[in-house]
């Protein structure tokens, strides 16, 4: 390892994103997130989703939603019909409720350090990325300079 101005680089640990994704120990997919989060933005408020508005909130095809709809029921994390109403399983509404508190988090994270609005695209495309430990580092931080403009 090296150091750099109290940052340590580790060496060889490189990959591209595809192989960090593949490298992951849950084999869940960023996409995979994204539809367990959205459908529990949208449970959240009328108690289940629908297929053709959650591909709508997501700006894919209707058949696209559908089959990850699919794959996520078979993994236990939604119930429902193939082109109806969405559930989330009680694993599906942990998932989720960790998912939407995560984005939370790390938006509120980076408007503090900013001090600005932070783009939705930017969060969107970190949000995968964080480990627990520094998702609470972050929320820990959050809670630090809740006072401070």
């Amino acid at each position: 390892m090296l150091q750099t101005g109290g940052i340590f680089i580790s060496e060889n640990k490189y990959r591209t994103q595809k192989g960090y994704a593949l490298n992951r120990a849950d084999r869940f997919s960023c996409v995979m997130e994204d539809y367990i989060e959205m459908i529990y933005r949208q449970s959240s408020k009328k108690g289940y989703a629908k297929t053709g508005e959650i591909a709508e909130a997501l700006n894919v095809n209707a058949s696209s939603a559908t089959k990850m709809i699919c794959k996520l029921k078979s993994l236990g994390l939604v119930d429902g019909e193939k082109y109806g109403i969405i559930q989330l399983t009680e694993n599906g509404k942990k998932k989720g409720e960790f998912l939407y508190k995560r984005h939370n988090i790390i938006y509120s994270f980076f408007s503090k350090l900013t001090g600005e609005d932070v783009a939705l695209e930017k969060i969107e495309q970190i949000e995968h990325f964080i480990d627990n430990k520094m998702l609470n580092s972050m929320e820990k931080f959050i809670e630090n300079h809740n006072d401070k403009p």
